[in-house]
């Protein structure tokens, strides 16, 4: 189920604009997991049809696509097929002090994705994950799975299927739909567990929940710390700690490529390749494509009153928390939904509209009224665009009009100092070219399970 809270933290800049449905899939499915329960993955359906994911073309179609099925199924494991709940974590220790002790599972795997799973052999699966960007590779990959496991669900249940003999490729393709290449392909994938299969996706309709445990940026830096531990001591102990060190994931072929030398010897030719490449692949030129408006950064004082309106407003971004209804107010565009960096808040969603904000904090104390900060925020933000009237009056501090690119191109990932006549500042910067540096942002959330505090 999706709990009435969603807790909020600051965000690091974010490197590439993204399309509004993009982004609103994004925070969508970052809000919901970090809840301390359980979320249906079938509320994340109607933001990933709309997204237009060049992995997933069919998705709002009802013709199957199975390409992005096998493409799901490749980077999934095998039981997923039977189960109803996926935790995911980042170490064991967390699954353990929520009472899982995946270390008793069955480990599990998937052809394409070295992730580890677990299986309870009940339902449930864990999977560990290594980086924020794990996320960002799985939910899209189950929410895949499961429009195209349901939508074939749908077509067997219309035509009587699964037939009592083996189909060919091709009256699969005639009776569900898609190429017989595809069917071909899908029942190499499967094997034998082919038939098996098709009767399982007949026989059950595919609604998988999901569970986030921890899922902070310290829980990654520590798992990084101790995998690199080792390989520190190592380098110690032969003395080479000062050497140059290669990281190689997948594409060990680079090993040869440094150990020989012909990658240093063709460099010249290599550079002039890739600086010639044809229409349509990514130039520096095109990198002032991501963002075309002409807005410029600016800061300016606000109050502590001015701050809870303000964030009151971008709340508005969820609906009032009923059961079982969606959480997301699709009247609102992704795009006017803000979060303030440099602050604290939860944002609950089971209180009206304009009554949300709940423990406001800076340096850990609460905000009050009167209390003075500077915001740093793009010009059409602060005019009032979107909504936001509370503060199209507010003094401006700086206006250097920059542009959010330029900025990005002059000081790297960082903004010139603002004025800070006072110690109190939220410094949202990072909002405020949130749409030029980093595609998914980070998430810092070490106190999400923690509850809704009260309310006077």
């Amino acid at each position: 189920m999706v709990v009435s809270r969603v807790a909020l933290a600051p965000q690091e800049p974010a490197a590439g604009r993204l399309s509004d449905e993009v982004e609103l899939y994004q925070r969508t499915y970052t809000t919901l997991l970090r809840s301390s329960g359980e979320t249906a993955l079938r509320v994340l359906e109607s933001s990933h049809r709309a997204m237009g994911s060049s992995l997933h073309p069919l998705a709002g179609s009802d013709e199957p696509d199975l390409g992005a099925f096998i493409y799901a199924i490749r980077r999934l494991p095998d039981a997923i097929a039977g189960a109803d709940l996926v935790v995911m974590g980042q170490e064991a220790e967390v699954f353990a002090r929520n009472g899982i002790q995946i270390d008793e599972w069955d480990e599990a795997d998937a052809p394409a994705r070295r992730r580890r799973w677990h299986d309870s052999g009940q339902g449930m699966h864990a999977v560990l994950l290594a980086s924020a960007s794990d996320v960002d590779d799985l939910i899209p990959t189950l929410v895949a799975f499961q429009i195209e496991w349901n939508k074939l669900r749908v077509r067997q249940r219309a035509a009587g299927w699964p037939p009592d003999h083996e189909p060919a490729p091709d009256e699969c393709a005639e009776v569900l739909g898609g190429t017989a290449e595809d069917w071909a392909r899908l029942r190499e994938a499967w094997g034998e567990r082919f038939i098996p299969r098709l009767e399982l996706i007949a026989d059950k309709r595919m609604n998988l929940r999901l569970r986030m445990l921890g899922g902070t940026q310290v829980g990654y830096q520590r798992m990084t710390r101790r995998w690199w531990q080792p390989v520190s001591l190592t380098l110690a102990e032969r003395g080479i700690g000062d050497c140059p060190l290669y990281f190689v994931s997948s594409n060990t072929h680079s090993l040869v490529n440094i150990a020989t030398g012909v990658a240093r010897e063709r460099e010249k030719s290599l550079v002039e390749f890739v600086e010639t490449l044809p229409e349509g692949d990514i130039r520096q030129r095109d990198v002032f494509g991501i963002y075309p408006y002409e807005n410029t950064l600016r800061a300016i004082k606000i109050s502590g009153q001015q701050l809870r309106e303000y964030l009151e407003l971008s709340a508005r971004y969820f609906r009032t928390y009923t059961a079982g209804a969606p959480i997301i107010n699709d009247s609102m565009p992704g795009y006017n939904y803000d979060v303030v960096a440099g602050v604290e808040y939860t944002i609950d969603v089971s209180r009206p509209v304009g009554d949300r904000i709940a423990d406001l904090r800076f340096d850990g104390e609460p905000v009050v009224d009167d209390q003075e900060f500077t915001l740093a925020i793009n010009n059409y933000r602060q005019s009032g665009g979107g909504g936001y009237s509370m503060i199209q009056d507010a003094p401006v501090v700086d206006d250097g009009q920059r542009q959010p690119l330029a900025v990005h191109r002059s000081h790297g990932d960082s903004l010139p100092d603002l004025p800070r006549e006072d110690p109190a500042h939220v410094v949202a910067a990072e909002r405020a070219h949130v749409s030029v540096h980093q595609p998914f942002p980070a998430v810092e959330d070490p106190d999400h399970l923690d509850p809704v505090p009260d309310r006077p």
